[in-house]
C-alpha cells in the first residue's frame, strides 16, 4: 500500500480521535477546515457538522488524505504528541 510522505492510517487518525491527549489538537483543526463541532463522550470524540449530523471517522479520514496541507497538520498534529 503506498503511503505518502505525510500520510497517516486510519488507525493511527482512530487513535486521534479515541486518546484524550490528542483531542486539543485535532479538534480545533477539525472545526477551523470543515465547520466541524466535536465533544468527547465516554472517552471518544463525537464529531458533527454544522447541521448536527455525525460525521463518520473513515470519509473524514479520507478527506484529509487527499488534502497534502491538511495531512500534513494532522500528522504533525499526531507526532506532536506521539513524541
Amino acid at each position: 500500500m503506498f503511503m505518502p510522505p505525510y500520510g497517516m492510517t486510519y488507525g493511527s487518525f482512530c487513535k486521534c480521535l479515541t486518546h484524550d491527549a490528542y483531542w486539543n489538537e485535532v479538534g480545533p483543526l477539525l472545526k477551523a477546515w470543515y465547520d466541524y463541532n466535536y465533544e468527547v463522550i465516554n472517552g471518544v470524540i463525537k464529531i458533527t457538522d454544522h447541521d448536527g449530523k455525525i460525521v463518520d471517522s473513515l470519509d473524514l479520514h479520507l478527506k484529509i488524505q487527499e488534502d497534502e496541507d491538511r495531512q500534513y497538520a494532522i500528522y504533525q498534529a499526531h507526532m506532536k504528541i506521539a513524541r
